[in-house]
């Protein structure tokens, strides 16, 4: 099978689904060398929580963790013979070779990591001339690490389909192993997050208590953001001032 660029005409009858497979799945056949061989394993790498990562710890940290991941697939891809491996999201990487599950296991090996963090979250709270602080904090730890799914592909002319497949069911895989297709289960609650705890009582203003606002800057996530509190109308000011312990230590 050989995949060349739509025309226009072409790509704005795929539905975009179909569109955005069909260009990662051409970013990982540009990397074959002539090598591959059927039936082989189709593997879609994803890091876990990317969003959450960067709003605790920044975008410099999670473009970190992009580049060490790529250049860790790249590593085990030639280690492994894999026929090739290409990034094919923001952060996400299709891998193609004839063993996923240990091509998954040496990627864990050298990229899961977990340091322990200091999760919290504070409010300045002002309302007629007064002012009151409260912080909220608990001890945790802070997790790096992927999925990984996995399916046979019988021939090169499977790989389109299976490639849109893993695509549509990634979000339901398991951190920190390899699960094949035919495998994948609807995720349990609660949906795993890479910081393992929170504070036990969420935001809340410091004058009367209650967790009711007007967000006029960011809102109630895992970032930081400024409120209008609609029960006593005080100006509050959150902020997430996590931290790694670690990194705080050193």
């Amino acid at each position: 099978m050989v995949l060349t660029c739509p025309t226009h005409e072409q790509s704005t009858a795929l539905p975009s689904n179909a569109m955005k497979t069909r260009v990662k799945l051409e970013r990982l056949l540009c990397t074959f060398t002539g090598g591959e061989r059927f039936p082989s394993e189709l593997v879609l790498c994803n890091l876990a929580d990317t969003a959450r990562r960067n709003s605790h710890l920044g975008s410099s940290v999670v473009d970190q963790d992009i580049a060490t991941f790529d250049a860790l697939v790249r590593k085990l891809t030639i280690a492994a013979n894999g026929a090739g491996s290409a990034r094919v999201g923001g952060d996400e990487w299709l891998f193609l070779g004839t063993d996923g599950r240990a091509f998954a296991r040496a990627a864990l090996d050298e990229y899961a990591l977990t340091q322990p963090y200091r999760a919290d979250w504070s409010c300045r709270a002002t309302k007629d001339g007064e002012e009151r602080i409260v912080d909220e904090v608990v001890t945790t730890s802070l997790t790096r690490t992927a999925r990984f799914v996995g399916a046979i592909a019988a021939s090169r002319d499977e790989l389109e389909s299976l490639a849109g497949r893993l695509a549509n069911r990634i979000w339901q895989a398991p951190v920190a192993t390899f699960v094949l297709l035919e495998d994948l289960a609807p995720p349990r609650p609660p949906r795993w997050q890479c910081v393992a705890a929170y504070p036990a009582r969420a935001y809340y203003c410091p004058f009367c208590t209650n967790a009711d606002f007007e967000w006029t800057d960011g809102d109630n996530a895992v970032y930081s953001g400024d409120a209008t509190c609609k029960t006593c109308d005080a100006s509050l000011s959150f902020d997430d001032a996590g931290g790694r312990e670690a990194a705080c230590a050193g």
